[in-house]
């Protein structure tokens, strides 16, 4: 097919020269035309058979696939061994729990009774034997001053047993002239005067009658 057009390219350039040719002679003038060159034919239908024909373009190279490259096949015992020891990391580990150690049942010391002795009895207190009168009491009465004065109605005074318990026997309030009066049913006994907690100084006599009367005036500080 390319040599074809070669051909055909050189022959219609042929065919134009000569027509070319032609019309000069046939239509000129008077005038001579300045002489041409006449054009080198080898020279022009070489230069038209380079342009026809068509250059070796290279054709790029396919790029040939090359072949896939195999995979590995997997070691099934080793991928299934390592799967099984990562779920093994991943799960969380248990814990020691102390076993739990009983309690040792330490006896509780029991305390022993420790006998009391026996309460004591009180020591008996012997007290005298007072005779009372069937008839009057005793009368024992007088004046009571405080520090020289007289004290306000109302001081007691009390008539108490000169014995180891200390017994009152009898018991008055001064009136507002400062005088007492003491009533003892008990004869043949001596007691202590006391005005308020003061021990006056001055005892009964010991009332040998029935219905005897003694003055007996009361000084205390």
């Amino acid at each position: 097919m390319t040599q074809r057009i070669v051909r055909l390219s050189i022959v219609g350039l042929a065919a134009a020269l000569m027509l070319a040719a032609m019309t000069g002679c046939f239509f000129g003038g008077e005038e001579e035309p300045e002489p041409t060159e006449a054009p080198d034919l080898a020279a022009t239908i070489a230069a038209a058979v380079s342009a026809a024909v068509p250059t070796d373009t290279p054709v790029p190279p396919t790029d040939t696939p090359e072949p896939p490259t195999p995979e590995p096949t997997p070691d099934l015992p080793a991928t299934l061994a390592a799967m099984m020891a990562a779920s093994q990391a991943a799960q969380p580990q248990p814990t020691d729990t102390p076993t739990p150690v009983p309690p040792t049942n330490t006896p509780v010391p029991v305390p022993t009774d420790t006998p009391i002795p026996p309460t004591q009895p009180p020591p008996t207190v012997s007290l005298p034997v007072r005779q009372t009168f069937d008839g009057p009491p005793c009368i024992v009465a007088g004046l009571v001053t405080v520090g020289g004065s007289i004290p306000p109605a109302g001081t007691p005074v009390f008539a108490v047993s000169q014995s180891a318990d200390g017994t009152v026997v009898a018991e008055d309030q001064t009136d507002t002239r400062g005088r007492y009066q003491l009533e003892i049913e008990y004869s043949d006994e001596v007691f202590d005067i006391y005005v308020r907690a003061s021990d006056s100084g001055v005892d009964t006599s010991a009332c040998v009658s029935k219905g005897d009367r003694e003055i007996r005036n009361l000084n205390v500080q």
